[in-house]
């Protein structure tokens, strides 16, 4: 529920959207997809997306995600992926981005999709970025940007990402004030390096000195 400026009230309904991309040379365009996940009928949600997908001549699913891992803002995130098509996978390896999850418990609806997907005979892929765990529920340009870097590697895209570069500098020197201001994230600056564009912030626990994060 939302007011607008004239005080009236307006329900605003979860939305899902498609995009299609087609080159000019001819070459495989693109679906994108975007939505919010579901609260229920998962199964159902997953195929309809495949149908549309199957419609517009889909084959290969790229899902892309982010997880929290112990790694400074300071520092580029880094990515890994898996895939269900041997070529895709083999060219992670070589990349050394492969990773094979043995990961059990709850899931989300991207494993759902994922899974009606391979059901199809649909090959799949998954980039997964690595976030600091200790910036959960924040926007991340630095996430977007390694991301569509690595996609755009992986298909052969020429995506200019450049654009992004001033907002993953904002976020860097925003974060950095902002962790300077809490007690329990830190600089080690002798064991964790500390040069003059910038200082390495970590959690507490991975200090060996405790020392209070400063932002140069």
């Amino acid at each position: 529920m939302r007011l607008s400026a004239e005080g009236e009230r307006t329900i605003r309904w979860p939305r899902s959207a498609f995009w299609l991309w087609q080159p000019p040379e001819l070459r495989a365009g693109l679906l994108l997809f975007r939505g919010l996940e579901p609260q229920r009928r998962w199964r159902t949600y997953a195929t309809l997306l495949l149908d549309v997908a199957a419609r517009c001549g889909v084959q290969r699913i790229v899902s892309l995600g982010a997880m929290l891992a112990d790694l400074p803002h300071t520092r580029p995130p880094r990515v890994t992926g898996s895939s269900t098509d041997p070529h895709w996978h083999a060219q992670l390896e070589a990349w050394g981005m492969a990773r094979r999850s043995r990961y059990e418990g709850p899931t989300g609806i991207a494993s759902v999709l994922l899974d009606a997907a391979r059901r199809r005979g649909m090959a799949s892929l998954t980039f997964m970025g690595q976030a600091p765990h200790y910036l959960q529920r924040t926007t991340n340009p630095a996430m977007r940007q390694a991301l569509l870097t690595t996609v755009a590697r992986l298909l052969d895209l020429e995506l200019d990402v450049s654009p992004l570069n001033t907002a993953v500098q904002g976020y860097v020197r925003d974060t950095c004030k902002k962790v300077s201001q809490q007690p329990y994230e830190v600089i080690a600056k002798s064991r964790w390096g500390c040069n003059g564009s910038g200082c390495t912030v970590i959690s507490s626990r991975y200090c060996p000195n405790r020392l209070r994060c400063s932002v140069r």
